[in-house]
């Protein structure tokens, strides 16, 4: 985490020296760079100027930390940018293109308001978790797989606001499988 900061260090004395152009959407912000532990989104305009910029900062990290991007893990996403422009852009970095949405930590990183079918594979994975466990001895172990399968819900529901369809399939999941084997029924909210 340090050595991120370091980078973006960097990355801000690069944009502050005119080697860094912004996102259209994202300069009256300030906004070039989001980092979680390890991961880093650099958000800025699709100019070859700008990727050079990042190039070279790439380089010299590697120089300097002896680190560099797993490209098996990277990805470049444009909106708005011909063809020929993305080609030329990818490159100077050489990182593959991608399209969104794409997962992070198992969410689906879009810019709208989840849909229905957005969230179908958190109901997927709930029902593959409760079908792996209908055959044991769920009773016994009802609070602690009611933990999990809970969590998952939360977990998603601390990044979105869920759509009420999925909610409701998810209460159904739950109560199916809890009344069935406990006599518990599972509030929505």
């Amino acid at each position: 985490m340090l050595v991120m900061e370091a980078f973006s260090a960097i990355l801000s004395f690069k944009i502050s020296h005119g080697g860094f152009s912004y996102h259209p959407r994202c300069e009256a912000l300030g906004l070039f760079h989001l980092m979680f532990a390890d991961d880093m989104f650099v958000i800025c305009g699709a100019d070859s100027h700008t990727f050079c910029t990042i190039a070279e900062l790439m380089r010299d990290f590697h120089l300097f930390f002896g680190l560099q991007p797993n490209l098996q893990k990277s990805a470049s996403f444009f909106s708005g940018v011909s063809v020929e422009s993305k080609q030329v852009l990818n490159s100077i970095l050489n990182i593959p293109e991608a399209v969104l949405p794409v997962k992070y930590f198992g969410v689906p990183l879009i810019s709208t308001k989840l849909s229905y079918s957005d969230c179908l594979v958190l109901k997927e994975k709930m029902l593959r978790r409760v079908q792996s466990w209908s055959n044991k001895f769920l009773s016994y172990v009802a609070q602690l797989i009611g933990s999990i399968l809970f969590s998952m819900r939360v977990y998603w529901a601390s990044v979105f606001i869920l759509p009420h369809r999925i909610m409701k399939d998810i209460e159904g999941i739950l109560n199916a499988i809890f009344m069935e084997r406990c006599g518990i029924e599972v509030p929505l909210c």
